[in-house]
């Protein structure tokens, strides 16, 4: 049997008894701190955008972001349920299976209205606020006019201060909510590809995410509304099926209908 030297030893020993010696070398006094299991690499996650601690540094030994699951469960219990349910049921019109699709149905088109109506009220409260931002600056170029007066500063500045208002009114909505900021597709292919976001489909998501893009679009900033409203779409699914959904299958599936809604 060979005997194993100081210099053949690895550094990085594991499955191997510290206190077992090879060849007279105790491997608690071989093994040096530096020795031993290297940290895993961390990944950098913004704290504020994922609800955590402001230690943003997260080992990949204890993720903090879960992910989906959309495989269906099935066992013997579950089969023999479904096995159970079939023959009570059978011969009647109105079965299980219908009612759970009349369910289904009526939450598309439930969900199909509500993002109608945000993005309804969305486009009127943007063009509400940018015709009155305009109209207030025009009235003073207006007054500058008939009196004679040279009132472009003062108009400059009644234009300036509405941007600034309607920027900040938007930079709220983003610190009250941080995962409402940005586009909103990025986080809904996130979610519909099976990570599970932290407060991505919250209502109070929604509720900043359409703030937020009211007063970013009225301060005329290179920003639109198409993005948001998916986004949001995807809140209101969400929400409107938050007691009916069951498993991460179906939620992903009322998510993607959702986000569909608000892209049209």
């Amino acid at each position: 049997m060979s005997t194993a030297t100081k210099d053949e030893i690895p550094e990085y020993v594991t499955n191997i008894v510290a206190k077992k010696s090879i060849s007279g070398i105790s491997l608690d006094e071989y093994i040096s701190p530096s020795a031993k299991r290297p940290k895993s690499p961390s990944l950098k996650v913004r704290y504020d955008s994922l609800g955590y601690s402001r230690n943003f540094h997260h080992s990949f030994d204890d993720p903090k972001i879960e992910s989906l699951s959309y495989l269906v469960d099935e066992s013997e219990a579950w089969r023999a349920h479904q096995a159970t349910e079939h023959y009570r049921h059978r011969g009647r019109f109105w079965t299980r299976k219908k009612y759970e699709m009349m369910v289904l149905y009526s939450s598309l088109a439930l969900i199909g209205i509500l993002q109608g109506i945000v993005a309804y009220l969305t486009n009127i409260a943007t063009s509400k606020l940018i015709e009155k931002k305009f109209e207030t600056v025009f009235e003073i170029m207006e007054e500058g006019v008939a009196s004679g007066k040279n009132n472009m500063l003062k108009a400059f500045l009644a234009y300036y201060c509405h941007q600034i208002v309607f920027a900040a009114f938007a930079a709220l909505a983003v610190m009250i909510e941080p995962v409402s900021g940005g586009s909103g597709i990025p986080e809904v292919k996130v979610f519909l590809n099976g990570i599970d976001l932290p407060r991505i489909t919250h209502l109070k998501t929604g509720f900043c995410k359409i703030f937020g893009v009211i007063g970013s679009v009225s301060a005329g900033l290179p920003v639109g509304k198409e993005g948001p409203m998916v986004h949001s779409g995807a809140v209101v699914a969400s929400t409107v099926t938050t007691r009916q959904v069951r498993n991460d299958k179906a939620r992903r599936d009322y998510v993607a209908c959702g986000a569909a809604s608000g892209a049209k």
